[in-house]
């Protein structure tokens, strides 16, 4: 994996003006987005997501108080 200092706006002499972005693998792109969609499939399945985590699953989120 490479990461890649990418500039946002103003001084390109101040570091803090640069935003890293990592730079991977076609393939390991399409790896991870695979496994992530079998995961998420078994755990909806076998009712492995607790619903304190909301975040994590489809159709639900937090709620703003």
């Amino acid at each position: 994996m490479i990461i890649v200092p990418i500039h946002k706006k103003k001084d390109k002499t101040d570091p803090r003006n640069y935003r890293p972005i990592t730079l991977a693998n076609t393939i390991l792109k399409l790896f991870t987005s695979m496994l992530t969609q079998r995961l998420d499939s078994w755990m909806e399945k076998n009712n492995k997501c607790s619903d304190f985590q909301a975040a994590y699953k489809k159709g639900t989120g937090c709620k703003i108080m």
